[in-house]
């Protein structure tokens, strides 16, 4: 596997949460794809934070809530959409698997 870095994966992800978002959408609204890249951004950056103190600083959910300033079942969750994110990535099946 060539190591190009986390953004040709993260841009993919970004492109995949707002296009599933897009699908349920009226037509004529008026959500920008941009907005919701944006926003898909933010969410993983928050999921990001959450496995670097869990997993590398080995806190508890409590105590990452209270370093991220959140109540702890968003600790729960973002942990949680992490986990599933990284097994997806990162498992056998995965094209960016070794």
């Amino acid at each position: 596997m060539e190591t190009r870095g986390i953004e040709p994966i993260l841009e993919g992800e970004l492109r995949r949460i707002a296009h599933h978002y897009m699908r349920k959408e009226r037509s004529g609204h008026t959500l920008q794809t941009t907005a919701l890249v944006n926003e898909a951004y933010l969410r993983l950056v928050d999921q990001a934070q959450v496995v670097e103190l869990r997993y590398f600083g080995g806190l508890s959910v409590e105590e990452a809530a209270e370093v991220l300033g959140v109540h702890p079942n968003t600790v729960i969750r973002d942990w949680s959409l992490a986990k599933t994110w990284l097994t997806r990535e990162l498992g056998p099946q995965s094209p960016h698997a070794a």
